[in-house]
């Protein structure tokens, strides 16, 4: 028997790495911040996090049985139910023999006599294992160990391990959060709250989806069945059809995948050209699929569910039953959402009669504002004028249209020793340019022990007015950062904010507009397209709304706030 006990997350070291973690100068508690390396990023990792995945082999009670002979172990794990099986194997529920530890998750595929096809499957199963080996994120699913099993008699197996065990899958929690008649007493809310929790999700789920393409990994099997919650906590699971490509290069590729036709996109349903070539597909890919995920979301939020909006689809669509050119991926596969998204817009408008379900609706005004400014994008035709998943990330927390991810992973268990990622902080470094009758304030470092939350908004050190999420701010002081996160700031620039934490921290996305031109008076109209970029950490205290900016400067203000 062959065991990988897995617990390495490194980060690879390239100069086109692009991730979401929580840098070394925030709390590590908080990965909802959106941040964005530049290049050559040192591998700075949530580091709480990563210990808690080493805590995970010991909290499941594997590392007391991972290194019995093979009969011994299979002996040795209890099935407590079964969660779901495939055309390779079984997803079950396990638990090893010390009831005080918790359960997991042990996906086994069975291997085949025929040695060419058992060779396949163990492609396959391996490099599954290998992708999610190589991701540390709070909603991706995470391995515990491999092993392989052979029996006496019967069919050999590999078998992956993962933690946590869901509640139930998304398709499952999107049928009864729309269904009044359901119930979902077995995961303790009432369909208002569930409401809610979807409406998070939005961020959660694409905030993972820019890890995973930053670490060039493509999903390229994006559906509800392989996204998995516990209770308000989502996680992307399945990468058993993933592929990896070099982030610093195209992110097209000639291979087929084994994507589900109904959220697959035009280039991989109808992937011969009328030349016999092969399309190409990418990352849009996944942009498509979890647009067409996010469109079954959204209507549950908005008082639909699922089917009815696949079978406004059809109606208003005529060919709703896509026919494969040449049958090339899954004949028969009746519904795709691929040739009919066109008339999605037409449903949410005819949902914006309904009384909203969730505080989000309440938020963004009603779904179809959601809808086109950060669905319709993602589910376009042409694969090249998708955006990015990061794009999408930003789009959602500039234009606050959802509330922002700020998941923990309080399902993992506790680090024996938990590293201070905040040691990093000691000082700012300040231009030395600056006017001698100013004096710069200094942040004082922030407690490790204090857990940081996102706020609506943060009273303007400078003034009397509130800074809020999507408004610009002009930069006082100059900064130079400490870690990749963290801008470059110089006095005059503009920033646009898109989150603001209450350990006097924001997030934004820099403008090429200047403090000097900027006329506070023309904000940005609720229909311009918002600024594109990087988006990185700064010091609230190194900013003031624009209408103070000149003032401040001019009257030589010492102290925030005066």
């Amino acid at each position: 028997m062959a065991i990988n006990n897995s617990v390495d997350k490194s980060i690879p070291q390239d100069s086109f790495s692009r991730f979401f973690r929580t840098p070394q100068t925030w709390n590590s508690a908080n990965t909802s911040r959106l941040t964005l390396a530049s290049e050559n990023p040192p591998a700075v990792q949530d580091n709480a996090l990563i210990s808690s995945l080493k805590a995970l082999p010991d909290h499941c009670g594997w590392e007391a049985i991972s290194k019995l002979p093979s009969e011994e172990l299979e002996k040795s794990l209890n099935v407590v139910s079964t969660l779901g099986h495939g055309s390779m194997g079984l997803v079950d529920e396990v638990k090893g023999p010390n009831v005080e530890k918790v359960s997991f998750v042990r996906k086994r595929v069975y291997l085949p006599p025929s040695f060419t096809r058992r060779n396949q499957i163990l492609k396959i199963v391996r490099e599954e294992a290998k992708v999610v080996e190589g991701l540390a994120h709070t909603h991706i699913v995470h391995i515990i160990a491999t092993y392989e099993h052979t029996p006496k008699s019967g069919m050999p197996s590999f078998s992956l391990l993962m933690f946590p065990v869901g509640d139930g899958d998304l398709t499952r929690f999107l049928h009864d959060s729309s269904h009044p008649n359901s119930k979902m007493d077995n995961i303790g809310i009432d369909h208002s709250e569930a409401y809610d929790w979807l409406a998070r999700w939005f961020s959660c789920l694409s905030l993972a989806l820019a890890y995973i393409h930053a670490h060039g990994i493509r999903h390229q099997d994006i559906k509800p069945s392989n996204i998995v919650h516990l209770k308000d906590h989502i996680f992307f699971t399945d990468f058993s059809s993933s592929s990896r490509f070099d982030p610093g290069s195209t992110t097209s590729t000639d291979n087929p995948t084994r994507a589900s036709a109904r959220y697959s996109t035009p280039e991989i349903l109808n992937r011969w050209d009328d030349n016999d070539g092969l399309k190409r597909h990418g990352t849009g890919s996944d942009i498509f699929a979890l647009g067409c995920v996010f469109m079954e979301m959204l209507a549950v939020t908005m008082g639909s569910d699922p089917e009815n909006l696949q079978q406004h689809l059809q109606e208003v669509k005529s060919g709703s039953l896509f026919r494969f050119k040449r049958q090339a991926l899954q004949p028969g596969a009746g519904f795709c959402y691929s040739p009919v998204v066109s008339g999605a817009e037409s449903f949410f408008k005819s949902l914006t009669t309904l009384p909203l379900n969730s505080l989000w609706g309440v938020r963004s005004g009603n779904g179809i504002v959601f809808f086109k400014k950060v669905i319709a994008p993602m589910v376009r035709v042409d694969r090249k004028k998708r955006p990015s998943a990061l794009e999408v990330a930003a789009t959602i927390a500039e234009a606050n249209l959802s509330p922002i991810c700020e998941c923990g992973h309080a399902y993992l268990p506790k680090p024996k020793e938990t590293p201070d990622p905040l040691a990093a902080i000691q000082s700012l470094a300040i231009d030395k340019t600056v006017s001698k009758t100013m004096h710069p304030p200094v942040v004082a470092p922030v407690s490790s022990a204090t857990t940081s939350e996102q706020l609506r908004a943060f009273k303007d050190y400078y003034s009397n007015d509130e800074i809020q999420a999507g408004a610009y701010v002009s930069v006082l002081w100059a900064y130079a950062p400490r870690a990749n996160d963290e801008f470059d700031l110089e006095r005059g620039e503009m920033l646009l904010v898109v989150g603001i934490w209450d350990d006097g921290w924001g997030t934004a996305i820099r403008t090429t507009t200047r403090a000097e031109e900027f006329d506070h008076t023309l904000q940005r109209e609720a229909n311009d397209p918002p600024p594109t970029g990087e988006i990185k950490a700064f010091p609230l205290v190194c900013v003031c709304l624009p209408q103070h900016w000149r003032k401040v400067i001019e009257e030589g203000t010492s102290e925030p706030g005066t």
